[in-house]
């Protein structure tokens, strides 16, 4: 992704995001619409992350691996959290989840590079 568009994606899940939030009553929603700012939470997130890691000269496939796995984990945490369900134990499972899943993405794509 070029750097505009990625730019472009984050201005507007920022607004999204931002317009869903002050002008929606969560009592009134669709269980879909419910899901939809964790959505744009995880796209800013992204987009914020890609754009820093691109900038401190990671790889572009580094900075996309990283930045899903950057993004992904808070946004776990929260659903966990907005359920009511988010315990010390969740939270340990969950950060060796994503230390291992990023692990095993880095070493596959590593691994793919090296064979081409």
């Amino acid at each position: 992704m070029k750097r505009k568009h990625v730019i472009a994606v984050l201005t507007g899940s920022s607004l999204l995001f931002t317009i869903m939030l002050t002008a929606t009553n969560p009592t009134k929603l669709s269980s879909l619409a419910l899901i939809v700012p964790f959505f744009l939470l995880f796209l800013i997130l992204w987009c914020a992350s890609f754009l820093l890691l691109r900038a401190s000269n990671l790889g572009r496939n580094r900075s996309l691996r990283l930045g899903i796995v950057l993004s992904g984990l808070p946004i776990g945490l929260l659903l966990l959290q907005s359920i009511g369900q988010l315990t010390i134990r969740d939270v340990i499972t969950i950060l060796v989840f994503f230390g291992v899943a990023y692990f095993y993405i880095d070493r596959i794509m590593t691994t793919k590079t090296d064979d081409v």
